[in-house]
């Protein structure tokens, strides 16, 4: 089934390049998402995005950063985290993202050099700029991959071992730092959006979410609206819509079909979101790809 699938403890399974290997880099455009907004997920893996052009917004747990041109972002582990533009500009960008695990497998090694980093609630995420020597390495971590080297598993694991010296270096600070308990809230939002991935084939509630993150109707509108900027039924929908998008370009099930697996109960209802979103119908989107 299309969209994104998630582990037992809810963070996003990640599709790495080869399977058993936690590393996925990817060459892409905002455009590729839905309105120039990707959906809200995380995972363990530390995320690197580098703008190689344009602009575009990212937001990580309940904060909003801008970046333009020349600016990488990277997103600390199990950070609630996804990209967009308001406004719909064009972004091209590369998106590198790496398991810690590849680094070390030692538990010493990993207690000693890994977790002070990733366990850590501050901070959420780091901004570099095009001159900065970790901005370089990710660089040279992307060209890894589309250069013709047999072997760029292994020079793409020597340059973030060199990655994470700079980065271990630069967040002593934070090592030994007492932190703040982080937001309940986020922890419920979540729990929410796990909820919606998982169960978005079937007919789903206000309740039904709200009861998901242990929260009243109200209280689930109130951080929907705070940490995604939308109800949670709009979420569903986007979701949904995402979701059927993917099925009509995979795979020949019938718009019907795709309508009943996404959780829409009605074909016009489902056709009518559908234009809302993409400005035509299934029928007509599935046809311009041939």
């Amino acid at each position: 089934m299309a969209g994104i699938k998630v582990n037992r403890d809810n963070s996003e399974i990640i599709a790495y390049d080869e399977p058993g290997i936690p590393v996925y880099i990817v060459n892409g455009r905002l455009s590729d998402s839905v309105n120039y907004h990707f959906l809200c997920h995380w995972h363990e893996d530390m995320e690197f995005v580098y703008v190689v052009d344009g602009t575009m917004d990212y937001y990580v747990n309940g904060k909003s950063i801008s970046l333009k041109t020349g600016d990488l972002i990277l997103i600390n582990s199990g950070r609630l985290h996804y990209a967009y533009s308001d406004t719909r500009k064009e972004c091209h960008y590369y998106c590198v993202i790496l398991h810690p695990s590849l680094i070390t497998s030692n538990k010493k090694l990993y207690e000693k050099y890994i977790s002070p980093i990733v366990s850590t609630c501050e901070p959420d995420y780091y901004i570099f700029k095009s001159d900065d020597d970790i901005t370089k390495l990710i660089l040279a971590i992307h060209d890894a991959k589309t250069g013709s080297s047999p072997s760029y598993e292994l020079d793409v694991i020597n340059l973030f071992q060199t990655l994470w010296i700079q980065l271990y270096h630069r967040t002593l600070p934070y090592h030994h730092t007492e932190v703040p308990d982080s937001d309940p809230d986020l922890a419920t939002q979540r729990e929410m959006v796990s909820f919606i991935y998982q169960n978005y084939s079937n007919m789903i509630t206000l309740g039904d979410i709200a009861a998901s993150g242990q929260v009243c109707r109200s209280k689930c509108c109130q951080i929907f609206k705070k940490y995604m900027g939308q109800s949670p039924m709009d979420f569903v929908n986007s979701y949904r819509l995402e979701c059927s998008q993917q099925l009509l370009e995979n795979t020949n099930m019938s718009i019907t079909d795709i309508c009943l697996a996404c959780g829409f109960n009605h074909q016009s209802y489902f056709t009518k979101q559908f234009r809302l979103k993409y400005h035509c119908t299934p029928k007509s989107y599935r046809k311009g790809l041939t």
